[in-house]
């Protein structure tokens, strides 16, 4: 699983509900990517992991996990994000 949460949630933005957040396996975001749909991605990991590793998915956006919520204008609204990290 990329992301796994029991129950969808609500995530506000500047007081309002803005996001859901839900589970989705790497093989539906890999058919949604090779099926060319909108999908943003979100690498959440720690700015060490990104030292160790030369990898990152093409066109994803990097924001360390704990300060998600100061790049709240980076994330793109109009499609699926997904959230990564190790």
């Amino acid at each position: 699983m990329i992301a796994r949460h029991e129950t969808d949630c609500p995530v506000k933005r500047n007081g309002e509900i803005g996001m859901t957040i839900s589970g989705i396996s790497k093989e539906d975001v890999k058919r949604r990517l090779d099926a060319n749909e909108h999908v943003a991605l979100l690498d959440t990991r720690a700015p060490d992991a990104w030292k160790e590793s030369d990898l990152q998915i093409p066109g994803s956006i990097r924001v360390p996990p704990d300060e998600v919520g100061q790049h709240l204008e980076e994330i793109p609204r109009d499609r699926l994000v997904v959230t990564y990290c190790t």
